[in-house]
């Protein structure tokens, strides 16, 4: 993984540490990654899931014994023998979840509403931006500053007595960094003191 300032190294950054912290969330985010990419699914390693899988107890048991399985694990997979491979946890070297791998994929296809996963937006920082102009003169003329539109003290002396110029000047500033790219916005935030964190 790549570790650049980039809005998709923090999203990705972000889902990695939500798939982490959750196993009902990274199964179910895996068992779509897996069935669209033909990978082998993940399953619970009870009776339920084993009779599922072998109509017959003798192909159970020759699958156990070429495979590398437990029957006190959490999960199984199959190898690439067709012979059951057992792990107990999501992350470990037996289960063919890569989360890193299924990080990725739920980025590029932006799936983090199939999976609520909350990630950081272009929308949430100009949101962010809004509130914290909205609610303090200094970081409006702070801003002004920053976009090189640095208000007169006339200009400042408006925005203090008249709420519909204020109200007009955080629309406009806003309207201005409508299109700012992620990297912009980043460095926007940090010069002008903007309260906001990743």
């Amino acid at each position: 993984m790549k570790n650049t300032n980039t809005l998709a190294s923090i999203q990705l950054s972000q889902v990695i540490e939500q798939l982490k912290q959750d196993d009902s969330l990274l199964l179910q985010a895996y068992s779509e990654y897996a069935s669209n990419n033909g990978y082998d699914s993940v399953y619970d390693n009870d009776d339920d899931s084993i009779n599922m899988m072998f109509s017959d107890s003798h192909d159970a048991i020759r699958s156990a014994f070429y495979g590398d399985y437990n029957p006190a694990h959490a999960y199984f997979t199959f190898n690439g023998y067709g012979n059951l491979q057992s792990f107990e946890y999501l992350d470990c070297d037996n289960s063919p979840i890569d989360i890193e791998e299924l990080a990725q994929w739920i980025v590029d296809n932006e799936l983090y509403n199939d999976y609520n996963i909350d990630v950081t937006t272009l929308d949430d920082m100009l949101a962010s931006i809004e509130d914290n102009i909205t609610d303090d003169k200094y970081l409006l003329s702070k801003l002004a500053d920053y976009l090189g539109q640095s208000l007169n003290s006339d200009k400042v002396e408006l925005l203090k007595t008249d709420d519909d110029y204020y109200e007009y000047l955080v629309s406009h500033f806003m309207s201005e960094i409508s299109d700012f790219s992620y990297n912009d916005l980043y460095d926007l935030i940090n010069t002008v003191g903007i309260n906001y964190s990743v």
